[in-house]
């Protein structure tokens, strides 16, 4: 700015101010964006060891399962082998009478 306004050229001196003017505007809007970024981290990090604090823990669906079963017992396999008898027993009487 200052060499175009010694050259005497206002114009362009005119453009280096306008640029120079965004460029402060810009670098403003970054500072800004950077401040809420790095409390947002902040807020984060208390919450990670918030978190870490208490014990939360990931569900194992594996564990899930096993403790379930224990709780409601096996799925039931005596019924299903009874239906299977009482189909198969169904079957032979109907195949007697069809001879």
């Amino acid at each position: 700015m200052t060499l175009a306004r010694s050259k005497g050229d206002e114009g362009l001196a005119a453009q280096a101010q306008a640029r120079l003017s965004d460029a402060t505007a810009k670098q403003a809007q970054l500072e800004t964006e950077l401040s809420d970024l790095r409390a947002k981290v902040t807020v984060l990090k208390e919450k990670l060891t918030r978190i870490r604090m208490t014990g939360v823990k990931l569900i194992d669906a594996d564990l899930l399962l096993a403790r379930l079963q224990m709780v409601v017992g096996e799925k039931d396999k005596l019924g299903d082998a009874m239906k299977k008898e009482e189909a198969n027993a169904a079957l032979d009487a109907l195949k007697k009478k069809m001879q």
